[in-house]
């Protein structure tokens, strides 16, 4: 990518506040096709930045389904087994 193209992909973003974020892209965009290294510097620094973000909002118990193994619901009315009905046993018999 030359100059030229450059300043004509920068020209098109606008300079107001709402849309300075696409203007940084699009920069960064330019610089990292100048310098390839740049792009991988860029890409550890989010990386850093998601993984601390990740650790910060950690939560010591983690959600469990309820439907999962260890959940509210796991197991819960689970049908009589086969061989029980077979022997004639009901939910409440006491022998």
């Amino acid at each position: 990518m030359n100059q030229a193209n450059v300043s004509s992909m920068v020209k098109l973003v606008p300079k107001n506040q709402p849309d300075k974020e696409h203007r940084l892209i699009v920069l960064t965009y330019a610089d990292c096709t100048v310098n390839p290294s740049a792009w991988l510097q860029i890409v550890a620094v989010h990386l850093r930045k998601a993984e601390e973000a990740l650790a910060y909002y950690f939560h010591p118990i983690p959600y469990i389904s309820p439907t999962a193994p260890g959940g509210s619901k796991w197991e819960r009315n689970v049908p009589i087994p086969e061989e029980l009905l077979k022997r004639g046993v009901t939910l409440f018999d006491n022998n």
